[in-house]
């Protein structure tokens, strides 16, 4: 599997802030998407670390149905498809 190396934060940013302004010119094409997560209001910020991920984790997951499913983030339906696809169904 292979997940380009700015989709992680593209996604990050669209599950947790859905209202940022990149959005409306297309997260997965932004060419720096990590830098939106410290542009947030301070107290939601962001940081690329563990913690801060595992905190999140359930908004995340959540989020992920949301950006996952067609009509969603491209990139993030075809990861998605891929990735189902990849596993072993007995």
């Amino acid at each position: 599997m292979c997940i380009p190396s700015k989709s992680t934060e593209a996604w990050v940013v669209a599950a947790l802030f859905p209202a940022d302004s990149a959005m409306r010119s297309g997260i997965e094409c932004h060419p720096d998407p990590e830098t939106r997560l410290g542009q947030q209001p301070k107290a939601h910020r962001i940081k690329k670390r563990q913690g801060d991920y595992e905190a999140r984790a359930a908004e995340l997951e959540r989020e992920w149905r949301r950006l996952a499913l067609p009509g969603g983030l491209s990139e993030a339906s075809r990861f998605r498809s891929e990735f189902v696809a990849a596993l072993p169904i007995p």
